[in-house]
């Protein structure tokens, strides 16, 4: 039986050897973070995938002559291991410390305080101070009640607090990112790297719509100002139905508020858009056709939430149903933004000269 068993766990060490090093570096990381932060730990608990809740003491902050008390508190490590040298996760963790920063003490905004972030060989981490309440789908799966136009309205007013905070550049304000040369060009750049990444995950008839339309539609050109870019119940913090904060800013950006606003009531019910909506427009104006942007701004997600997917994951069917029917509903809606001849070139299915730019725009004009 020895030589049976040692060939099962040569098979599972294989299968899962991905799966537990990723595991294996997180917790080593996670080690390091609570060594280095931390005079004494006395629990700590996974919250999320790289998120862990730990209750102790923290160390003083010796590089920025930050001195803390001794008392126990309750914060959130936040660790992205490095699992190799161009591994760009760990930039997750500089783009929330950045966006907590610029957020600190900013009107109408609740938002996690920023303690440390720090980024090592190994990875990078941040610790936040954790803000009182739970997310909306916690509360929805304990069979809580929340009235989607009264949180909808909490939840479009702070987001158009939050754009009220201008940013120096569009895209991603990483270190070593480029400025880019405009707004439409970065939504181009982020179209065309999702449909050139898909493998037979969208028909070509519809590749080629998206492709066009994103191509053609006119797209205001303003300051870019910061966005959340992923504001949904699990980052929207509630106690009883009030609005207590905004977390997960790790895929924060620079960019028109009108996608933000877009993508944060995309596939929700109309009352809870109506809320978001009238919340929003009680701080912040929006311009004439909006509802036709936002619906190309729900395009552009969409087509890059199915380039992401992995045939892998045991969800995978789901999710691919879920995102390709999005585009499909999407996309007769997303015509009737563009020109009449645009809109020609479309129906006739490619056949018209001038119809093919969109993988002409470089990774440099919009990184």
């Amino acid at each position: 039986m020895a030589p049976v068993r040692g060939l099962f766990s040569f098979f599972l060490d294989h299968i899962f050897k991905g799966t537990r090093v990723v595991s294996d570096m997180g917790s080593d990381l996670l080690d390091i973070t609570l060594r280095t932060e931390f005079e004494y730990v006395h629990h700590r608990v996974r919250f999320s995938d790289d998120v862990w809740r730990v209750d102790g003491i923290l160390k003083p902050d010796v590089s920025s002559g930050v001195s803390r008390d001794n008392a126990e508190r309750r914060v959130f490590v936040r660790v992205i291991p490095r699992a190799s040298r161009d591994d760009w996760r760990p930039k997750w963790c500089f783009r929330e410390a950045y966006a907590l920063g610029r957020l600190e003490d900013h009107a109408g905004v609740i938002v996690p305080r920023l303690v440390k972030h720090r980024e090592i060989e190994q990875g990078a981490y941040t610790v936040t101070e954790g803000l009182s309440g739970v997310s909306v789908a916690v509360a929805r799966s304990l069979g809580q009640e929340i009235d989607s136009y009264s949180f909808g309205f909490q939840v479009g007013g702070m987001l158009a607090r939050v754009h009220e905070v201008r940013m120096p550049r569009f895209g991603y304000h990483d270190p070593d990112k480029q400025y880019t040369q405009g707004w439409k060009n970065l939504v181009r750049y982020r179209t065309s790297s999702a449909l050139g990444e898909m493998n037979g995950h969208l028909h070509p008839a519809l590749k080629r719509d998206v492709r066009r339309i994103i191509d053609r539609v006119e797209l205001p050109e303003r300051e870019p100002r910061l966005l959340h870019h992923d504001v949904h119940e699990g980052n929207l913090l509630q106690r009883w139905g009030t609005l207590t904060g905004m977390v997960d800013w790790t895929h924060s950006t620079g960019g028109d508020p009108e996608s933000d606003l877009a993508l944060a009531f995309d596939e929700r019910s109309d009352r809870y858009r109506a809320g978001i909506m009238t919340g929003y427009q009680e701080t912040a104006s929006l311009d004439g056709g909006f509802d036709g942007r936002a619906a190309v701004y729900q395009l552009v997600e969409h087509t890059c939430s199915l380039a992401r997917l992995d045939a892998t994951d045991d969800e995978f069917m789901q999710r691919y149903e879920r995102e390709h029917s999005a585009i499909e509903r999407l996309v007769p809606v997303c015509r009737r933004q563009l020109g009449v001849w645009d809109r020609l070139v479309l129906f006739l299915g490619g056949l018209l000269p001038g119809t093919e730019r969109l993988n002409d725009v470089k990774a440099t004009d919009a990184a």
